[in-house]
């Protein structure tokens, strides 16, 4: 709106409460603007936008917008996917709740900015593309968000809007001319309507400003906790963070309340870990018998097939057993991948030589220039010793570089995750040696209780038999 831009003199004045402001400016054309903002429970503000025709022929007020944003990316370790715009609407009359990012099929950043490439390597803009870009969606629009890794801003009109606008900015001193958004922006869009001599027009919004946290979504309506953007696994991850503020009320410290939650978890899947584990020591047992069947049967296929499968039939193996659990606990562990990676409850909470959970450790960062992370060196080490103590069923050549090669691996991709990440898998790691050492000392422990009761046995019938031939 003409005279309404940012260069507007605009007058503020704070009402006797402390809690309300009263905005007031004037447009062109004889268009007053007031504003009145009332500070609610919690993070909320409740927003009254008036505008009056003061002249004395109609006036034409044109199709604007309102502004939510921006939100930036401040940390240089964090991704742009964590700066995303969320939009409830109805369209031909179903609600839906959808996100704009950098990924998001054909309406997303990087399909905006007309960035080539992406998959593994990273997308890249010409040098002549615009710094920022802006898309429009025309739809019944009853909400709009817009989010950062912890925080979110929520604009919700009492009555629905007729579109939205987003607006991304690039980052143009990205290496490479890779593509990477800083920044992203939100607009209501308010048709053009016409004001009669002495008449107004009021809406009304509710804003909310805070961090993207389950229980405070929550309270604006279970479709707010969308904007969580838990993806595919919500259900595990919603389960999966109301668990771990449950450990927290009970024990007040993040890092101990995810010690509990990962010892819980491991409690829940070792049904299904022992059950993969007896099925990796049978058919590591077995492994000299399909050799040799593999090599007495290497020009016949159909018959080395067969003889494999009376082997496991004999055995009582299955195959595809150890597959069921990877299964399984693959919904649980992407879940929690998802939550401890995004909970902002995890941002600046300490454990032990931890300042914040939410991310790497980053120790002696101004002794040595870099800093140095002890979990994810932890954790590489427990992999390598559980997969020490993990029977194998392939070429142990093979399974020696494989276990010095995954833990490395693992180090390097994980090293500046979140200390949260990191603690988990540390913990989940050590838990699974103690239950694979268990498991071993068990079996150890009953074979020798066989081997007794054998030996018991083969006295008792050289007696009996002696007794038989004296007679």
């Amino acid at each position: 709106i003409a005279g309404l831009g940012k260069d507007a003199d605009f007058e503020l004045s704070i009402l006797d409460d402390g809690r309300s402001a009263h905005i007031k400016a004037k447009a062109e054309g004889g268009l007053y603007f007031e504003r009145l903002l009332f500070l609610t429970n919690g993070y909320n503000i409740a927003i009254i936008d008036s505008l009056r025709n003061s002249s004395d022929v109609a006036v034409s007020v044109p199709r604007h917008k309102i502004v939510l944003g921006p939100m930036e990316l401040k940390d240089k370790n964090s991704s742009d996917l964590e700066l995303a715009v969320s939009i409830s609407s109805s369209q031909n009359g179903r609600q839906n709740v959808s996100e704009i990012n950098s990924k998001t099929k054909r309406t997303g950043f990087t399909s905006q900015f007309g960035a080539a490439g992406g998959g593994c390597s990273a997308a890249t803009v010409p040098l002549t593309s615009p710094l920022s870009v802006s898309s429009v969606r025309e739809a019944d629009v009853s909400w709009l968000a817009v989010r950062e890794r912890f925080f979110v801003q929520v604009l919700t009109p009492a009555s629905h809007s007729p579109a939205m606008e987003s607006t991304a900015w690039r980052n143009p001193s990205a290496p490479g001319n890779a593509l990477q958004i800083k920044r992203v922006s939100a607009a209501l869009i308010e048709d053009e309507t016409v004001l009669e001599p002495g008449a107004s027009v009021s809406k009304e919004h509710s804003l909310f400003i805070g961090p993207r946290k389950m229980s405070e979504l929550r309270k604006m309506g279970s479709e707010y906790t969308k904007i969580m953007s838990f993806g595919t696994w919500a259900f595990f991850c919603k389960m999966l963070l109301d668990l771990l503020n449950f450990l927290y009320s009970i024990i007040p410290n993040y890092g101990i309340a995810i010690i509990l939650l990962t010892a819980l978890v491991r409690l829940l899947l070792f049904p299904v870990n022992k059950r993969n584990a007896e099925s990796m020591r049978k058919m590591a047992e077995v492994q000299p018998l399909i050799k040799e069947v593999q090599e007495k049967y290497k020009d016949d296929p159909k018959k080395l097939q067969a003889e494999t499968m009376r082997i496991y039939g004999e055995k009582k193996i299955n195959p595809l057993a150890s597959c069921l659990p990877m299964f399984i606990q693959l919904p649980i562990f992407i879940a929690l991948f998802t939550v401890l990676r995004s909970a902002v409850e995890l941002r600046y909470a300490s454990f032990l030589w931890i300042s914040d959970l939410s991310a790497p450790e980053n120790l002696f960062r101004e002794h040595f220039g870099f800093g140095v992370n002890i979990l994810p060196i932890a954790m590489a080490l427990t992999m390598a010793l559980q997969s020490s103590l993990t029977p194998t069923t392939g070429d142990r050549q093979q399974q020696r570089m494989m276990m010095v090669m995954m833990p490395v691996m693992m180090l390097l991709i994980c090293y500046n995750f979140a200390s949260a990440l990191s603690l988990y898998w540390t913990v989940s790691q050590v838990l699974a040696i103690a239950g694979l050492l268990w498991s071993r000392r068990k079996r150890e422990r009953d074979s020798g209780e066989s081997e007794a009761v054998l030996v018991k046995e083969t006295r008792q019938m050289r007696r009996d038999r002696l007794r038989r031939e004296s007679r």
